[in-house]
């Protein structure tokens, strides 16, 4: 019967070339070292080793089945090494389903600083509707939801509320880029791409129009943010979006300025029961953070905290607010 120290023993003796230094490396006798080869050829019924003037030279069978010994080793260690990643949470599968407003900005930054701290994780990553995402992590097909704030789900766990300020966006050339701060009487019989007309953006949009008595002309309707700025850029019209989104079209060219009365945008966080209080999910939440901060050009945040008012990229106006509230 073969036993781990024979193996051991075997493994010393190829790697060390003599049974004496084999001992040494083990840390056991020289006669225990030879018992232990002896018991192996025994137990596999073929000789390892040739003996000629007083020393050992392992033969053609003990080099190919040292191969084998090396490959098991290898995957002993690997086996290790898996279990080191695994007690340090540095390793498994995160299944992220993400509103589109988040998705198409900042979701790309979100992931590259969550990988570098976990580089061994396997991302599935999801742009989707709201009701869509919440859909997925309650029935735990995805592990966390970035959704509209005004979703939840009995059955996830709720992690932090973002919200900010919408931003009105303007072609370059536009009347308005001039302007510090956009109101509603400023786009009077504009042409406006509006957004999803179930969005809660949407609503607070048009509360402000409704309650100033201005009218837009309501031509273009599109359910994603990036796409209401990619319109603005070819002039078909003005959009108010959400302000991380403003900042990524601004390279090419966008024009933000906060719009008021404020509108606000706002998502939050879900993640299923299945991973309550895992710590990949707590890593990636920190590097939403640090990814919505820099969006923003905030530092990053504490976990909950509010944050102090901050200048758009491309923009002259004044400061915009935005807010990180945790419930617990």
């Amino acid at each position: 019967m073969l036993t781990s120290r024979m193996i051991e023993a075997f493994r010393a003796v190829i790697l060390n070339g003599s049974m004496s230094e084999a001992a040494t490396f083990l840390h056991i006798s020289q006669p225990a070292v030879s018992r232990l080869i002896r018991d192996l050829e025994t137990g596999i019924g073929f000789r390892l080793f040739d003996r000629r003037h007083g020393r050992i030279y392992p033969n053609d069978d003990a080099l190919t089945f040292y191969e084998e010994v090396h490959r098991s080793y290898i995957g002993l260690n690997r086996i290790s090494q898996a279990a080191e990643k695994i007690r340090k949470h540095e390793t498994g599968s995160l299944r992220i389903a993400c509103m589109p407003a988040i998705g198409l900005s900042i979701m790309p930054r979100i992931i590259a600083d969550f990988r570098n701290l976990y580089p061994d994780v396997t991302i599935s990553f999801k742009v989707v509707r709201s009701e869509t995402a919440v859909q997925l992590v309650s029935s735990l097909d995805c592990d966390v939801g970035i959704v509209e704030a005004s979703f939840s789900a009995l059955s996830a766990e709720e992690g932090p509320i973002y919200r900010f300020d919408s931003v009105c966006v303007l072609p370059p050339d536009h009347r308005l880029a001039h302007k510090a701060v956009i109101e509603p009487k400023d786009l009077e019989n504009e042409v406006f791409i509006s957004l999803d007309p179930d969005s809660r953006t949407r609503f607070h949009i048009d509360l402000a129009f409704d309650t100033a008595g201005v009218k837009r002309m309501m031509q273009v309707e599109t359910p994603m943010t990036n796409m209401a700025c990619a319109l603005v850029l070819e002039g078909c019209g003005v959009s108010i979006v959400d302000p991380m989104t403003a900042a990524i079209f601004a390279r090419q060219g966008l024009v933000s300025r906060p719009f008021r009365p404020a509108a606000t945008f706002s998502f939050r966080t879900l993640s299923s029961s299945r991973v309550s209080g895992n710590r990949l999910v707590e890593g990636f939440y920190d590097a939403l953070a640090r990814s919505v901060s820099k969006g923003a050009g905030l530092p990053p945040p504490a976990r909950a905290c509010r944050w102090p008012g901050y200048l758009m990229a491309n923009s002259l106006a004044p400061s915009n607010k935005c807010a990180l509230s945790r419930f617990m």
